[in-house]
């Protein structure tokens, strides 16, 4: 590993209502950043995968931790065509904590992802073998 750290990004997109193109969505809002070269982070990608997010003391608790997380961020990344409660939150959070916010739509991701992939692929791989 070098000793240059890439940017870490919090990705906050919607995750109910169309739980799985949401999830899909979030993915593919990650899989951009690292198209970029930032290190996303998306809580909402594992949280609910382990505690109830139908529970809403559940939810505060992953909200919570989500915040936490969000302090270890360089940027915090709102993403997708709207922003739900939860994700608006995390951008009083990120606001709190000084952090710059990018606002990321639906086409920038697709549009992104696409022309961007292999050139991606290859730039990480060379900076990994230096």
């Amino acid at each position: 590993m070098t000793g240059k750290r890439s940017k870490v990004v919090f990705i906050s997109s919607p995750y109910a209502g169309n739980t799985q193109a949401n999830i899909d969505f979030a993915r593919q809002a990650c899989f951009y950043a690292i198209c970029l070269g930032y290190t996303p982070i998306a809580p909402h990608l594992i949280y609910p995968g382990i505690i109830p997010d139908d529970d809403p003391a559940w939810r505060q608790v992953g909200l919570e931790m989500s915040c936490e997380l969000l302090g270890l961020c360089d940027e915090l990344w709102v993403c997708g065509p709207c922003a739900t409660a939860g994700m608006q939150v995390e951008v009083d959070h990120a606001k709190d904590l000084g952090l710059w916010i990018r606002r990321v739509n639906c086409e920038e991701v697709a549009k992104g992802v696409a022309s961007l992939e292999k050139v991606a692929i290859d730039a990480r791989l060379k900076a990994l073998q230096s």
